[in-house]
């Protein structure tokens, strides 16, 4: 073997070993495959303060001292308090108190821990 022809065999099996070290980097997908979706969870029925007060007044729940729960000492429904209150921020579950089946459920029901289940 000539001395050229063994530089030309040593340096293709170099080029093959270089080749070899490289990292192989996958061709980019045109096409990528659409991101998975998630859906949101279904928002809760919409349930309105009368709603609640109804139900409150159809149980007849009262407070500890024997007054209606769905009408204030004063005079104010149940529903104009709630309305209030939620436009106050404060977050009672109305949706869970539309749902009572007990008025020993309502304390836990305005915090949505007994929603009906």
């Amino acid at each position: 073997m000539t001395r050229q022809a063994l530089c030309c065999a040593v340096a293709l099996a170099l080029a093959l070993v270089a080749a070899r070290c490289q990292p192989v980097i996958p061709p980019i997908d045109p096409n990528p495959p659409p991101a998975p979706t998630i859906d949101p969870p279904a928002p809760p029925p919409v349930v309105d303060c009368e709603t609640a007060g109804a139900r409150l007044e159809a149980l007849q729940c009262r407070t500890e001292t024997g007054d209606p729960l769905w009408v204030s000492p004063l005079g104010e429904s149940f529903a104009d308090r709630c309305a209030k209150e939620l436009a106050a921020g404060v977050a009672w579950r109305v949706d869970c108190l539309s749902q009572l089946d007990d008025c020993a459920n309502v304390d836990a029901a305005v915090r949505g821990e007994w929603c009906g289940l």
